[in-house]
């Protein structure tokens, strides 16, 4: 009986702290997004910073402030490019799809017996582009609109972030315990993640420029540059641009072209599938072995997304192996009971 009551206590003590813990969360993301994104992008590039101005061996602290300053400015500046160059290109992009379709469905109506199936299929998908090309429009219309909200938005981001790298205290870990071992495990997780899609995005636009290019494809470096951006996002994949295309094309009697676009999507795919976990799991420090088994059984659990969070469990779960905070884990949880 009295362990029952204590199980109760603490249960309702863990998760009244939980609750405090949500309401927080939801308060500095609701309330305080600039602060919470200014300080995680101070932590990201804290070691960034730190090895440029150590491979340039500068010491002096009035150089490495000016230093710091240019190095932030120059990253900013690269990625808010690649953000409104991507958007750009992606608008571009879509806003040419409306008449390509309209070229392939009304090569469709030739084949009588593939009209009654593409009828409502092509309106669809029609619509599904125009709302999204509409949609699209409509929030870069509302940035227009609301830019110098948004200029504000980005000045606060970009001083606070300074004013975080410079604020040693905020960013350097004195001591190691269980949460700094979380914060520290998911931030390298990140960081990791990031330069690993980076390199399958690199190597899924070479590969689909170079195939294209040999199979006589126009507009290679468009095509390629849109498929492996699209590729980039995990729920998304080449699959679903890759499939409908190669389908189309077997439907219009295309079969040769079809054949050589399926061919190079199995190469892509192949390549991918063996350098992700290989990738993941060199930098990572784990098993080839375990991060497919992982990768797999979170596929399973909870979809597509389980290639994301394997890596991120797995890596936790070595950091407190290496560090042994196991045990302290299983003292909490003791002692809870």
């Amino acid at each position: 009986m009295e362990k029952k009551k204590r199980w109760l206590i603490n249960f309702l003590y863990y998760g009244i702290i939980f609750s405090i813990g949500c309401l927080i969360v939801y308060i500095l993301f609701k309330k305080c997004l600039i602060v919470v994104l200014s300080y995680l992008s101070a932590v990201l590039l804290k070691p960034f910073i730190d090895l440029i101005l150590e491979k340039l061996h500068i010491k002096n602290k009035v150089f490495s402030i000016i230093m710091t300053i240019i190095i932030f400015i120059l990253l900013y500046t690269c990625f808010f490019l690649f953000v409104f160059f991507s958007c750009l290109f992606f608008i571009k992009t879509l806003s040419f799809l409306p008449s390509f379709i309209e070229t392939v469905y009304q090569e469709l109506l030739s084949h009588q017996y593939l009209i009654s199936f593409f009828t409502q299929f092509y309106q669809q998908i029609q619509t599904l582009i125009q709302n999204i090309l509409s949609t699209s429009i409509h929030y870069v219309l509302s940035l227009a609109m609301n830019m110098v909200h948004f200029i504000a938005c980005l000045f606060i981001h970009f001083f606070l972030t300074i004013l975080f790298l410079f604020h040693q205290s905020l960013i350097q870990r004195k001591k190691e315990n269980l949460y700094t071992t979380l914060i520290s495990s998911f931030t390298e997780m990140f960081i990791i993640i990031i330069k690993t899609y980076s390199i399958l995005f690199v190597i899924t636009f070479i590969g689909l420029f170079l195939g294209f290019q040999v199979i006589g494809i126009k507009q290679a470096l468009n095509l390629s540059f849109f498929i492996a951006f699209f590729d980039f996002f995990p729920v998304l994949g080449i699959e679903m641009i890759m499939f409908p295309w190669i389908i189309t094309l077997a439907l219009l009697n295309q079969i040769s072209l079809s054949l050589k676009l399926l061919i190079l999507y199995g190469i892509i795919a192949l390549i991918r599938n063996i350098l992700e976990p290989h990738l993941l799991s060199k930098k990572i420090k784990i098993p080839a072995l375990y991060m497919f088994v992982a990768m797999y059984l979170f596929m399973k659990l909870i979809g597509i997304w389980g290639f994301m969070v394997a890596p991120f469990v797995l890596l936790v779960l070595n950091n407190f192996r290496q560090k042994s905070n196991f045990q302290e884990i299983y003292k909490i949880i003791k002692k809870s009971l």
